[in-house]
């Protein structure tokens, strides 16, 4: 059956149909609706619209020349919505489109892919397309975290933005679990930190438990560590149960929307969680 384009310009269809034969060697998502409108919310209607394996729409819009100037706004809406969009801009090779460094710039700043179609069915990906459902990550600044620890923190926010989220939740607890073995040893190891001798191995007694012991046992007045409040080992004591909580495959785009939203969630969360009490711990050097 032949696709009907209201939108498109004629000569762009051959790219169209490109596209979607790209799309259905590469990713394996066929059928698109042309031209279609995403939710009555948002004033957009993508060239091609596909449904992955994943619950993501995959939206392609086909462009002679450069990005709408619309497309901000487009973003802007997806994110708000928290919409599990992976968005990506189809540009015709040899024709009139030029890729500069403003357009990249633009794509990897918004999480755009960039695919440069070249033959009837192949194409060249530029930039990869990200669901803009976790784009809506909030930036973090790993100067605020301790030194030894940001290379692990980037690469968790590297994971959860462009291939698992749920493993890159995962990482930022195990640095957190990291950090309160190593404030337990610490406090272990100086005279009067603890209100009791801890009868536990650090490093195999479970993570709950640790925490737990904290809140009830670390000394901050005489650890002179003011700011670690046992409201903080409270906190470090529910995660291990969220970590452990197995991240089911969304059957449908809302149950897919509400997965992302817990996860960027806890994401965030976690990430604060482990600002606080690495602050709270300076004192100690761990």
């Amino acid at each position: 059956m032949t696709a009907v384009y209201r939108a498109l310009p004629d000569e762009l269809v051959p790219y169209a149909s490109a596209a979607i034969k790209y799309f259905a060697a590469q990713y394996g998502v066929k059928s698109p609706r042309i031209e279609d409108q995403i939710r009555p919310t948002i004033a957009y209607r993508p060239t091609l619209q596909f449904t992955d394996s994943e619950q993501a729409l995959v939206c392609v819009e086909i462009v002679d020349q450069k990005i709408p100037d619309s497309m901000s706004q487009v973003v802007l809406s997806m994110r708000n919505e928290g919409l599990p969009i992976k968005l990506w801009v189809g540009l015709p090779a040899g024709r009139n489109a030029r890729i500069d460094t403003s357009m990249l710039k633009f794509c990897k700043e918004n999480g755009l892919g960039l695919l440069e179609l070249t033959h009837p069915n192949i194409g060249n990906e530029i930039t990869h397309a990200l669901s803009q459902s976790i784009c809506g990550l909030r930036p973090f600044d790993l100067t605020q975290y301790p030194a030894h620890r940001r290379q692990a923190l980037k690469s968790a926010i590297e994971t959860f933005r462009t291939s698992n989220p749920s493993k890159g939740v995962s990482e930022v607890y195990d640095e957190i679990e990291h950090l309160t073995r190593a404030i337990g040893r610490k406090a272990s190891s100086k005279a009067g930190f603890l209100r009791r001798v801890a009868t536990f191995d650090w490093e195999t007694e479970s993570w709950q438990n640790v925490a737990e012991f904290l809140e009830k046992n670390f000394d901050r007045a005489a650890a002179g560590c003011d700011a670690l409040k046992a409201n903080l080992f409270v906190k470090v004591a529910t995660l291990p149960s969220q970590r452990n909580q197995s991240a089911h495959k969304p059957v449908n785009v809302a149950k897919r929307i509400d997965r992302d939203r817990r996860l960027r969630t806890r994401f965030e969360e976690a990430m604060d969680t482990l600002h606080d009490l690495a602050k709270a711990a300076r004192p100690l050097r761990v």
